[in-house]
């Protein structure tokens, strides 16, 4: 297979090697291609590419020809290595919050959460002793993130 990629002294930069991986890509027809531009502005780690065509989804980090992956990106690739579920949600602010809070507290979790997580979203869902629905009252939720933070920690 012939080399399609730069070659010379600045070729084995991520700079040089990420816009020909990207140029190869989309050549392939991969429309969907993200990667951050200014990675420090993002979580630190987070992978340069991400890319779907058809129903597959690439997850890819790219370094320089002698450079190794961080902590924090060694822990993003084994995140998404794990990954055996993608859920695509559009979220509005005051319409799906219900749905937020059931997907933040039951997804990804073991398949049935702690009694006491489960008390907690149940709980956000009711109405506060404000006479507000309790994930829109900031007193209420302050003890709710407390009761879930110690929840947490006793992990």
């Amino acid at each position: 297979m012939p080399n399609i990629f730069p070659v010379g002294p600045d070729a084995h930069e991520t700079k040089v090697f990420q816009p020909e991986v990207t140029k190869l890509f989309k050549a392939n027809g991969w429309e969907n291609i993200y990667h951050t531009h200014d990675s420090r502005r993002s979580e630190a780690g987070f992978p340069d590419v991400l890319a779907i065509k058809g129903g597959y989804l690439l997850v890819a980090e790219l370094k320089a020809k002698k450079g190794k992956t961080s902590d924090a990106q060694d822990k993003w690739l084994t995140a998404f290595e794990g990954v055996q579920t993608i859920s695509v949600r559009l979220w509005k602010p005051g319409i799906n919050n219900e749905e937020i809070i059931d997907v933040a507290t039951t997804k990804g979790n073991d398949p049935q959460p702690p009694d006491e997580i489960e008390g907690l979203r149940l709980k956000m869902l009711s109405t506060c002793e404000h006479g507000q629905v309790t994930y829109e009252c900031a007193k209420c939720m302050k003890g709710i993130a407390d009761g879930l933070a110690s929840v947490v920690e006793e992990k």
